[in-house]
């Protein structure tokens, strides 16, 4: 618990929300009550091999675990960390291949002419940019560069985070072409947002920044 608190400052917040998660739900009803330096890898494999879910799983259940038992370690509270270099992985059956099924241009017509004012404008940033949801709500007038037509990707809004934070993945900041439906779109957008702060896409329920992706598939997306 002191280490999820000493870490909040230094992560982003969907990351420490993860860690939180499987701190106080996983790791803590399975080995708070053992002390500290009588922790095993032992304990945490056969904890761990019982776990029904898959390695990508597992591997975020342990990588808390061993930072936490790291900084243990550089603080003198153990005299080494036993998870220290030490990953575990079951045999899994090979991977299905994720069959992608984009919306094709009659369903986004469909889609399009369901959809109004702001929404329909966000409909077509969505379906012409691949923005990730995050980095769309994130989105400031800032960020276009109407005279060359590009548009900044340099930042993410998550439902834990509440306000600005780095793109997923480092990769994720880039600079994308603002193709003519885009353009359109947001020229069209001005008249909600322009003028009152630096958010491209508001809520239209209450016309105010959108702060995570639950509100939009709840409120406009499902209904749509």
């Amino acid at each position: 618990t002191e280490w999820l608190t000493n870490k909040k400052p230094t992560i982003k917040a969907s990351t420490y929300n993860d860690y939180s998660k499987t701190i106080k739900n996983l790791l803590i009803p399975q080995f708070g009550t053992k002390l500290l330096p009588t922790l095993t890898r032992n304990d945490v494999r056969r904890w761990i091999a019982n776990l029904n879910c898959s390695n990508k799983r597992l591997a975020n259940i342990i990588s808390p675990l061993r930072a936490a038992l790291q900084d243990a370690h550089h603080d003198d509270l153990i005299p080494n960390n036993p998870l220290f270099g030490w990953t575990y992985k079951k045999n899994e059956p090979p991977s299905s291949k994720i069959h992608i099924d984009p919306f094709n241009e009659s369903e986004q017509k469909d889609i399009l002419s369901a959809a109004t004012g702001q929404i329909r404008n966000q409909c077509v940033a969505f379906f012409w940019t691949g923005m990730r949801t995050s980095e769309l709500i994130a989105l400031e007038w800032i960020d276009i560069d109407w005279t060359r037509k590009k548009i900044m990707i340099n930042k993410a809004i998550t439902t834990a985070s509440k306000t600005n934070e780095t793109t997923k993945t480092s990769s994720g900041t880039r600079e994308i072409d603002m193709l003519p439906p885009v353009e359109h779109a947001l020229t069209n957008q001005k008249q909600y947002t322009l003028l009152q702060g630096c958010k491209v896409f508001h809520n239209p329920a209450n016309n105010l920044p959108w702060t995570g992706d639950q509100a939009i598939r709840k409120s406009f997306w499902i209904p749509l």
